[in-house]
């Protein structure tokens, strides 16, 4: 046999080899990134060991991860615990009961196609045993032990990828996912989820807004309450009830704040593995100017009446100085000239001394 003939034909054997077992991994499914994607990050990649820091277990992810094949989400971390199943099972009793106590109006049929909706919706939470972690940067949590979490072996751990968008959740109990931009502010995100059917609705006072990291914030939405607030993040839920409406009720806002808490246990909105995953719903930003857009809502100043205390002109208000604070007024209201000291010791009391002259009397 031809020594060159054989060869070829070894070298046309090997090709054909490699062809079909290229072949059968293209079959599979299988691709080189689909072991290190860092959504399924889980508690055996790298496993938990009992006792075991959280900044241990993340610095070893982290290691594993060099260069991560894709970025990971640290804000949006679920630390799930089995023994926090059960406290999340009563919670959400208790949101059932709240939304049975709310009073929907009578012979309405949006309202009755939205309590179907909400329950639906209050039956997809599930209790994940998610537990809020105080930060997410390891290195910050070596230097502050006692935030560092103490893991358990049959924990898990998961890192998202970071989403693009976040989810309103609408009166009528749909989802409405809307593309996140920086530095936006929370009602923003509501007047762009607003659907048709809810144009005749009252604006919203207050909405709960629901962090990728588990935390709770409940955000002032009118002017009358405009305060600083903290910026939505990518992956956020936010549930924004109309005023004067039955979610406003006292048992509309225990129902609101059950269902916030228990919202943030099933992890960042927007995933495919999200609440929201089958949502087609879609809302855009309002069209106004940037400088507008990017405003940043601060605290409604605190001024002080012409006689001194907490309010405006003559009259005085509920509201106090902060703690700490203190004042020296001089007022003029014919025939009224008035001098007053007043201080704050505590967030929640004033008290002052006022000298009052009446300027026609001798």
């Amino acid at each position: 046999m031809n020594p060159l003939t054989t060869k070829a034909q070894s070298a046309s054997l090997v090709v054909l080899c490699i062809v079909l077992l290229c072949g059968k991994i293209q079959a599979q499914g299988l691709t080189p990134q689909a072991s290190v994607k860092i959504n399924s990050i889980n508690s055996q990649e790298p496993p938990i060991q009992n006792g075991e820091r959280f900044s241990g277990w993340l610095l070893k992810e982290q290691n594993r991860q060099s260069p991560p094949a894709e970025t990971p989400y640290y804000l949006g971390t679920s630390w799930l615990s089995p023994s926090e199943v059960l406290a999340q099972e009563e919670e959400k009793q208790k949101l059932l009961a709240a939304f049975a106590k709310i009073a929907f109006p009578e012979n309405d049929r949006s309202a009755e196609r939205a309590k179907k909706v909400f329950a639906k919706l209050i039956e997809d939470l599930k209790p994940t045993g998610r537990v809020p972690l105080p930060n997410t940067n390891a290195r910050y949590l070596e230097a502050n032990p006692k935030l560092d979490p103490i893991l358990q072996s049959n924990d898990q751990i998961i890192i998202p990828n970071t989403p693009s968008t976040m989810t309103v959740i609408r009166s009528d109990g749909t989802l409405c996912k809307i593309r996140y931009r920086p530095n936006i502010e929370t009602r923003f995100y509501v007047n762009g989820c607003k659907s048709q059917s809810q144009s005749s609705e009252r604006a919203a006072d207050w909405a709960w807004l629901i962090q990728p990291d588990g935390s709770v914030h409940q955000i002032p939405l009118a002017r009358w309450n405009a305060a600083k607030q903290v910026f939505p993040a990518p992956g956020a839920w936010i549930w924004a009830p109309p005023r004067w409406s039955s979610w406003t009720t006292a048992n509309g806002k225990e129902f609101s704040t059950q269902f916030a808490r228990l919202l943030a246990a099933q992890g960042p909105s927007g995933l495919a593995t999200s609440l929201d995953a089958g949502s087609s719903s879609r809302g855009s930003l309002p069209n106004v100017s940037s400088q507008e857009l990017y405003r940043v809502s601060r605290d409604l100043p605190i001024s002080a009446n012409i006689w001194g205390e907490t309010g405006l002109l003559q009259t005085p208000s509920a509201r106090t100085a902060p703690a700490g604070t203190g004042s020296i007024t001089l007022g003029i209201f014919q025939p009224y000239g008035i001098v007053s000291l007043f201080f704050s010791p505590l967030d929640w009391v004033e008290f002052g001394l006022r000298y009052t002259n009446i300027n026609n009397i001798p």
